[in-house]
């Protein structure tokens, strides 16, 4: 994360989205410095499982996040319902800068 944070400093690349596959769940060090520069969009529906993984079952790890913060508003925030062709749900955000 910090070399995706230099890059967009250095460039100037603002405002930015980050949206994937994370391998990281809402509560570890990796999210919490995301949320450090980025709002997380998830985190109005964090409890809410969005790939199933053999270590762990059902967790979050697929995130939408803008940044600077408080300049990307997200009106709605949804999980897919269709998780056949992966083993994620799509995250989908309606965003408005």
């Amino acid at each position: 994360l910090q070399t995706i944070f230099r890059y967009l400093d250095e460039n100037s690349l603002y405002p930015a989205i980050l949206a994937g596959d994370l391998n990281s769940q809402p509560h570890d060090d990796s999210i919490n410095c995301l949320r450090g520069k980025f709002d997380v969009f998830n985190d109005s529906r964090c409890d809410e499982p969005t790939a199933n993984s053999s270590k762990f079952g059902w967790v979050q790890i697929d995130y939408i996040a803008a940044a600077p913060q408080s300049v990307v508003k997200c009106e709605k925030f949804f999980r897919g319902s269709d998780c056949t062709a992966s083993d994620h749900y799509a995250v989908i955000a309606d965003l408005e800068l």
